[in-house]
């Protein structure tokens, strides 16, 4: 899927990211999402990041609502 961050804290970023269970962010086996360049982040630092769909599948959208990532 394709992202942008609307929060002045990653000044405009735009790129690639994917679901997964990253062990290293998530110990718990929980889904993050993997930015590209830039790492896997939590919902709540999706959430303070500004995060947004850009381009994504409906699937992509249910799986990442399902793991409690609000992004418009």
């Amino acid at each position: 899927m394709k992202l942008r961050a609307t929060s002045e804290m990653l000044a405009g970023w735009e790129g690639g990211g994917a679901l997964g269970t990253d062990l290293g962010a998530a110990p718990d086996g929980s889904t993050v999402l993997i930015l590209d360049e830039m790492g896997p982040v939590k919902p709540e630092e999706a959430a303070m990041f500004g995060l947004e769909i850009v381009e994504a599948t409906d699937d992509e959208r249910a799986q990442a609502s399902a793991a409690g990532f609000a992004l418009k």
